[in-house]
């Protein structure tokens, strides 16, 4: 049954890419933005003939993904396995070699009574067969001992196709990682790095030696490196305070053992540079950078060039290539599909066929395979199937200026169709701040914005101070300021937004998640007047239990450097000691094993709410995590906001 119902999500995908939609002014059901993608964790094998992905299944009222196979020279589909995301969360996949796959799961767990997420990683036969454990159950039967983390990979060893390395802890008492060498084929492993004080994770160069340990101490962050061919000493390479604006972060060696490339500030934006190690580390090269905004990614190798050949990053076309022959090739990617942003997912090692995803600010992004030989790229599936360009919105870039004069950047989405047809009459908004702090909204397709639009409403969203992509200046000044000036700089962007005659002064919420809903509560507590309700989805309330209970993790320190230790100012900045101020309606939701943001949070926000007569609506769902990795609990949550909003805001 499976196998034949991804056939038809594979043909379907094809049909509907061919043809063109017109917008519909009824809004789409909640549960066409919150069911899960309809294709996502779309991979190339190494030789190009195949391509694996996660893709949607709807089976007998249940919703999940399915691991699948598709062979383009046989053109068969083939399901590996299954999850409805309830036991288990598929989290990644990537291929070992040509028939084998790895899978990473993740479920919540508990260790040593510290609410964590454990995950595993399993290796999957295209041929058929049960899956296996790739490090096998016997390795922690002997140490009686189960660590909670076991898929971190830090070396695929594609010359050697039997053998992977992982960073991986062994022992009870043990916060540091071993390396780990894993042969495949014999399904045995062996130690080769015993942990190093406080190491927590390790790099490898491209001959596959472990050359760099990663270490933290309280807040201090630590690199040290081996010389190319040496077994020693380790050498100091980058040594940091966390949030420091001395930060720098090795991404990899070049096909050279000696040059290293890593992130690092300049000119206070983060930016691309290379070092030789075997001459002075004091010497860097740039690279690449960006005047206006961080640059954060992952190096793009070619094997065949057997060199480094640009990066994949957080800004505009999402890669940039310093190799001319690749930079040849994202424009002819580009010049073939101009209307949107053409990300290369992933290409055969060959690099004759290249995995593409297309996709916009309302466009919710199609993969295409490129076949360089036969010069033909193919729509090959979309992401949601029944979210069409057509029936999305627009998001246009904005900014405002905080009370201090500050520029705030964000973004606006505006719903394609108004009463009487008309862009220029205030209408109902939503302010969406973002879940972090640090982090930040940009450009490309959002469903929770998109679902907000198809409803009727103006969407804003703002990088307040404190997130990240803005430079060290802008990311470090929301440290400690939970409640402070990042919270004035949402209340800004919300009077902005009437002012500048957008939104109806009468008919705006707030809306968030995590952080988010932190915010959402806080300025629900500070200006009541200015919204007609709150939602809060998985929103910190108590940063005292936030603080308490990060003591259980070895980012303790770090997490107080960020939000703060000072009980009676964490006390102030708490959204919980206000909800007898608050007189708007409340929406909370949580999931109960949420190991990010306890539960506890909304437990106590609903509690003081109701204690104090507020008008507060809760919902708890039963397994759910932080990321609403069920369906049902998304669909439900995404009802549930469009009832309440639909009441206070129409």
């Amino acid at each position: 049954m499976f196998s034949r119902l991804i056939a038809m999500t594979w043909v379907t995908a094809l049909t509907i890419s061919a043809f063109s939609f017109v917008s519909n002014a009824n809004p789409l059901p909640a549960k066409a933005f919150a069911s899960l993608p309809d294709i996502t964790q779309v991979t190339l094998s190494p030789d190009g003939t195949k391509v694996a992905s996660l893709q949607r299944y709807e089976h007998k009222g249940t919703a999940g993904v399915l691991l699948n196979v598709f062979n383009f020279k046989t053109r068969e589909n083939k399901t590996l396995t299954s999850s409805d995301n309830s036991k288990f969360v598929i989290g990644w996949i990537t291929w070992a070699n040509n028939n084998e796959i790895f899978v990473s799961t993740h479920y919540p767990t508990n260790f040593s009574r510290t609410p964590t997420t454990q995950t595993n990683l399993l290796k999957f036969n295209i041929s058929g067969g049960d899956p296996r454990h790739v490090i096998p159950p016997r390795v922690f039967e002997k140490n009686n001992y189960t660590p909670s983390r076991q898929d971190n990979i830090i070396d695929m060893m594609p010359e050697k196709p039997d053998e992977i390395l992982i960073s991986i802890r062994t022992g009870h008492y043990a916060i540091a990682t071993n390396v780990m060498r894993v042969n495949l084929k014999r399904n045995s492993t062996k130690i080769i790095h015993k942990a190093r004080s406080d190491t927590l994770d390790w790099i490898t160069d491209r001959q596959n030696n472990v050359r760099i340990a990663y270490k933290l101490k309280d807040t201090k962050l630590r690199y040290e490196y081996l010389a190319a061919g040496s077994k020693g000493p380790w050498r100091s390479l980058f040594e940091f305070e966390a949030f420091s604006s001395q930060a720098s972060n090795p991404l990899g060696f070049d096909v050279d053992p000696n040059i290293l490339y890593f992130s690092a500030y300049h000119e206070g934006r983060k930016a691309v540079f290379k070092m030789d190690l075997s001459n002075d580390t004091s010497s860097k090269e740039l690279v690449f950078s960006n005047k206006e905004y961080d640059i954060n990614g992952s190096l793009v190798f070619s094997e065949l060039a057997n060199k480094v050949v640009g990066i994949r990053h957080n800004v505009g076309n999402s890669h940039y290539f310093w190799d001319s022959s690749f930079n040849n090739i994202a424009n002819s990617i580009d010049s073939a599909l101009p209307n949107t942003v053409n990300h290369i997912i992933d290409f055969s090692k060959d690099e004759r066929r290249f995995l593409i995803l297309a996709t916009s600010d309302n466009d919710p992004g199609t993969y295409y395979v490129w076949d360089r030989d036969s010069r033909r790229m193919n729509a090959i599936a979309l992401r949601y199937n029944k979210l069409t360009s057509e029936l999305m919105a627009e998001k246009q870039p904005i900014e405002y200026h905080a009370r201090d004069g500050l520029k705030i950047e964000g973004f606006l989405t505006r719903p394609n169709t108004k009463p009487n047809n008309s862009q220029d009459e205030p209408g109902p908004a939503i302010i969406f701040p973002h879940g972090g702090p640090i982090s930040h909204d940009g450009n490309g397709f959002d469903y929770w914005t998109q679902f907000f639009a198809n409803q009727g409403y103006t969407v804003l969203q703002m990088n307040f101070r404190g997130s990240s992509g803005y430079g060290h200046s802008f990311m470090a000044s929301g440290l400690k300021d939970w409640g402070g000036k990042m919270q004035t700089d949402v209340e800004d962007g919300t009077r902005w937004l009437i002012d500048q005659g957008i939104a109806d002064p009468n008919r705006v919420c707030i809306v968030g998640a995590s952080y988010g809903g932190y915010a959402a509560l806080m300025e629900a507590a500070n200006n009541s007047d200015l919204y007609q309700c709150a939602v809060s989805f998985a929103g910190v309330t108590d940063l005292r239990k936030l603080i308490k209970n990060s003591r259980k993790y070895i980012n303790h320190k770090i997490v107080k450097e960020q939000v703060g230790s000072n009980m009676g100012e964490l006390k102030k900045r708490s959204p919980v000691v206000y909800s007898s101020e608050i007189d708007i309606p409340v929406m909370l939701a949580h999931g109960d094993k949420d190991t990010v943001v306890p539960v506890a949070h909304s437990h106590k926000m609903h509690k003081a709410l109701k204690k104090h007569g507020k008008k507060v609506t809760y919902f708890e769902y039963e397994n759910g995590t932080h990321y609403l990795s069920n369906e049902k609990h998304r669909i439900s949550l995404f009802e549930s906001m469009a009832t309440f909003l639909a009441t206070y805001l129409k």
